[in-house]
């Protein structure tokens, strides 16, 4: 789904630049403090030299790092990969969604295992991560989207809580557990409630911590007579 091409010339060429980058990088900080600059300021110089981006691409020579994204059409003979910048024109918005959703699994992912690995390590199988996500089947509601972002998803180990209001089949057969919020008005006609009904789709798959929480708020009053004091 995502290829990104880290092309380097040679490797002795690219210890050469970053030999070249790096003493550089220290006269600059040199001139700036015998120029009495802030701390702050001097600090904020070294920052930006020693930034991953900066470092990467002087290790590479080339600022243009070209990013590729797999292209899911419904005919497999039109699916492939195609450039960033042509996918992010040329796709339709199911198909840039399910891009978008690739590159953000991926960094998440990448996110997740760089912090697991300053806190000791876990291994992958143990870790997971949820992503909250408000209606994001208007654009995409077809088959051929949908199977491939609930497998990035499961590649990535994570779960889906996916807020909308449609109820097509290929939408609903993407989830084990469905809550349906329904607004019901009272016999009398003069308030209304939230009604939900559960719907489990496997019950063998199926494990009881993943039941919606539900909490009551009742607030505490007082009563007050009409003309005496508090």
């Amino acid at each position: 789904m995502l290829k990104i091409d880290l092309v380097s010339d040679s490797s002795e060429k690219a210890r050469e630049r970053m030999q070249h980058y790096i003493e550089a990088g220290i006269e600059k900080v040199r001139q700036e403090s015998r120029l009495n600059k802030r701390p702050e300021e001097i600090r904020r110089s070294v920052i930006k030299l020693m930034s991953s981006r900066e470092l990467l691409n002087t290790y590479l020579g080339n600022s243009h790092i070209p990013v590729s994204v797999y292209k899911i059409d419904i005919n497999p003979r039109n699916s492939g990969l195609k450039l960033w910048e042509d996918a992010a024109h040329q796709n339709s918005g199911g198909e840039k969604f399910v891009v978008f959703f690739s590159v953000l699994s991926a960094l998440m992912s990448y996110a997740r295992t760089r912090a697991m690995a300053n806190l000791g390590g876990v291994a992958e199988k143990e870790s997971s991560s949820v992503l909250v996500m408000d209606n994001p089947f208007g654009p995409i509601s077809s088959e051929h989207l949908l199977n491939p972002l609930f497998e990035i998803a499961r590649k990535h180990r994570t779960q889906l809580i996916c807020l909308s209001d449609l109820k097509q089949n290929s939408i609903m057969n993407c989830f084990n557990l469905i809550y349906m919020l329904k607004i019901r008005t009272t016999s009398m006609g003069n308030k209304e409630y939230l009604k939900f009904e559960e719907i489990i789709r496997d019950s063998g798959d199926f494990q009881e911590d993943e039941r919606l929480e539900k909490a009551v708020f009742r607030s505490e009053f007082r009563q007050l007579t009409l003309f005496g004091e508090e």
